[in-house]
């Protein structure tokens, strides 16, 4: 509430200034006293409703920075956060690029999950797509973490050998469902590629093969931006900034905190806190309170995970491209190789989200961005 009506009961002689009642008058000297005693009525009427105005405003300011409600940015304005914060154009090209690349992902990766979602119904009951919702009869089972990599990628080349590009949304209508659909799905999941690899129940989507239906449609704009955002925070961790004319460095040992910084310059800034935990959770493959502990990372006790598919589609997607100098493309097995480095259920942890979220064609953006590709 922006306003509100003062308490104090309106003496009669006040509303004669909005037209509504002539004040009693018996003398022309009374009559001026009650024009007088009127107007000096509605000046101090005039001052309590803007300190009213003035209470609540800070009234509100106060629930707003106690994190009750804040800004959703459009992108745009993501982009004047980055320039805000930005120590040198060089910073703003590295970072602001990477978070383009991520959103870019993050775009493909929602469709691919959109696409699923649509398919649900429709899908055989055995369709590697449903992932633990296919009866248990009819689940293949997986023999390590290195079958998950060899299902991405034979559904990788079967759709490059298809010469399958951008968006697949138009192969995926809805098919119809009872007996007569059923020659139709076998023969959806019986197709091969003229190299004889098994083509995936639904064509890749947006260059993105593989991934499993999930729960709800995601929110590809919350998505995008929270991409955007992700990692606004580098900017606080930078060792040598470019202000100077410099090569940009990184601080090694403060970077763990670049998405604690971030997710508190966007609260600072008035960004929602839905959004702001983009950036906050956002880190490797998730970092829970135990790992914290355990490696005696510089960060307050607590968890820093996905809370929503959206949060963990951008650390999937974030996963794909380094900020290094120069900045280079991932493939799906190039991070797991990185991520074995932190143990072995870092990496199990990795590519189960390779299964579930499916694998974007890392080598197209790499040639569509110009960067160097490490496989």
């Amino acid at each position: 509430m922006l306003c509100a009506v003062s308490s104090k009961t309106v003496k009669p002689q006040s509303l004669a200034i909005f037209g509504f009642e002539k004040p009693h008058t018996t003398t022309h000297g009374s009559h001026d006293e009650g024009i007088r005693r009127t107007t000096a009525y509605a000046a101090h009427e005039r001052v309590r409703h803007d300190e009213i105005v003035r209470e609540e405003f800070h009234t509100s300011q106060h629930i707003y920075n106690g994190r009750m409600t804040g800004i959703i940015p459009t992108l745009a304005q993501a982009d004047e956060l980055h320039r805000a914060i930005a120590p040198s154009q060089e910073a703003y090209d590295l970072i602001h690029t990477h978070c383009v690349i991520i959103a870019t992902i993050t775009r493909q990766l929602v469709h691919r999950q959109n696409a699923l979602f649509v398919r649900r119904c429709t899908l055989p009951a055995d369709a590697a797509e449903l992932g633990g919702r296919q009866p248990a009869s009819s689940a293949a089972p997986m023999s390590g973490s290195a079958t998950v990599l060899e299902q991405t990628a034979q559904s990788l080349q079967s759709a490059q050998s298809m010469q399958l590009t951008g968006s697949e949304h138009s192969a995926q209508q809805t098919q119809p469902t009872g007996p007569a659909s059923q020659s139709t799905q076998s023969a959806d999941r019986d197709a091969a590629d003229d190299n004889g690899v098994a083509v995936p129940a639904v064509l890749p989507t947006d260059g993105v093969s593989g991934g499993t239906v999930p729960p709800y449609l995601l929110d590809e704009r919350l998505a995008v931006l929270g991409a955007m955002l992700h990692d606004i925070g580098t900017y606080k961790v930078l060792k040598d900034d470019g202000s100077d004319g410099g090569a940009l460095s990184f601080d090694g040992p403060r970077y763990i905190l670049h998405g604690l910084l971030g997710y508190e310059y966007l609260l600072e800034q008035g960004v929602d806190e839905s959004v702001a935990q983009f950036a906050r959770n956002h880190t490797g493959v998730g970092l829970t309170s135990a790992q914290v502990k355990a490696q005696h990372l510089p960060l307050p006790d607590g968890d820093y995970v996905p809370m929503t598919l959206e949060q963990e589609v951008v650390m999937v997607a974030d996963k794909y491209h380094s900020k290094s100098i120069p900045p280079k493309f991932l493939t799906a097995e190039a991070y797991a190789a990185k991520a074995g480095r932190y143990g072995e259920a870092n990496k199990r942890q990795w590519l189960e989200l390779v299964a579930k979220y499916g694998t974007p064609d890392i080598p197209a953006l790499a040639k569509r961005f110009g960067m160097r590709l490490v496989q």
